[in-house]
């Protein structure tokens, strides 16, 4: 799915015949138009009685997946380094509301950098922690998972209620990619105690959400195990056309295998939808520039990559968000220039982070 355009969806093999291909085209205005062709399409697949082969296919692709990726390099060290962050690092557990809110905090210093969970459940903390381990020697670092939540606003009440608990007053705030969205609604709700905030390779408010509504309800009709296949194919191409450096391919690696470990541990539909919905939410969110924050001196860094998804967005963000700078990688890295080129990409922070 590319927006308004072609949805195709691909069944290899799954019929006696060979294959079905079916091309959707979309109209802006067509929501019934999508639920229809969608209707018919699904009918179809069942009436040819393709949808148990194409769940033992998907199945079968998952698995496969999953043995390519733990042949791959990953080098006893990062193993090593991971083992040592869950030893080291003590998991937190407080109430809210009668949930239970997990979170990291650790390290050292006079800042206090509060890295926010992802927009999506499916990406858990201990995916950040490289991020975790490099800046907790002169921060400390907040790091709470997403819950399950009614709305944003509950996400953002959330974060402010653990930093009420740990008594922090003033905060550096770090989204990067989907954890710039909860960066972004947490910074709306709650500049007065952000002194900072860092943002990268993230998108900004759409206010698209009539769009997006006709998106949600065609996805409710997809069968979970489809999307779950859709996601992992998607998330797994952010490396292709990449060049690699040798020294980062087990770092590269080593991620790929954490998010393929929360696919298979957290994935659900409910979630999903749940999540979307976040989404459409924030893309109502308007984004605070000078005019709404004249008192405001704090400042914001945006690190973005020329040919990151998000680049547009983050000069959008960058031109209108009070006392902002960006910083731009060039093109060849796309969604993975923070892990990369680490040094720079930690050099830039640091510099940012003595300026506050």
């Amino acid at each position: 799915w590319t927006g308004f355009g072609t949805l195709r969806i691909w069944f290899a093999n799954s019929c006696p015949s060979g294959h079905i291909t079916a091309d959707i085209r979309l109209q802006p205005s067509s929501s019934a138009q999508i639920l229809a062709s969608l209707g018919l399409l699904i009918s179809a697949i069942r009436y040819r009685q393709c949808r148990r082969d194409n769940y033992k296919i998907i199945k079968r692709g998952i698995k496969i997946m999953k043995t390519d990726i733990q042949n791959k390099n990953i080098t006893q060290s990062e193993k090593e380094l991971f083992e040592l962050f869950i030893n080291t690092h003590k998991k937190y557990i407080i109430k809210y509301k009668e949930i239970n809110i997990e979170y990291y905090y650790s390290g050292k210093g006079e800042n206090t950098i509060l890295i926010l969970p992802h927009i999506s459940s499916l990406f858990s903390q201990e995916m950040a922690f490289h991020l975790i381990i490099d800046l907790e020697n002169n921060n400390k670092v907040l790091a709470p998972e997403l819950c399950n939540v009614n709305n944003i606003d509950e996400i953002a009440d959330i974060m402010n209620y653990i930093l009420e608990k740990e008594n922090i007053t003033n905060v550096i705030i770090y989204g990067q990619s989907g954890s710039g969205i909860t960066a972004q609604v947490f910074f709306n709700r709650y500049y007065n105690k952000v002194k900072g905030m860092i943002l990268v390779n993230t998108i900004a408010p759409r206010n698209n959400t009539k769009n997006n509504s006709s998106l949600l309800k065609m996805i409710k009709l997809f069968p979970s195990f489809l999307l779950k296949y859709i996601l992992i194919k998607k998330f797994s191409k952010y490396s292709k056309n990449i060049s690699i450096p040798e020294e980062c391919i087990p770092r590269i690696n080593f991620s790929k295998l954490l998010l393929e470990k929360c696919f298979l541990e957290r994935f659900s539909k409910k979630k999903l939808l749940k999540e979307l919905e976040y989404i459409l939410q924030f893309n109502n969110e308007i984004i605070l520039s000078s005019k709404e924050l004249p008192n405001w001196n704090g400042s914001i860094l945006i690190i973005t990559s020329e040919d990151d998804a998000g680049y547009e967005d983050s000069k959008i963000l960058a031109s209108l968000l009070p006392n902002a700078d960006i910083f731009v990688f060039e093109t060849g890295y796309g969604h993975l220039a923070p892990a990369i080129k680490s040094v720079e990409f930690y050099l830039k922070i640091n510099e940012f982070l003595k300026t506050l």
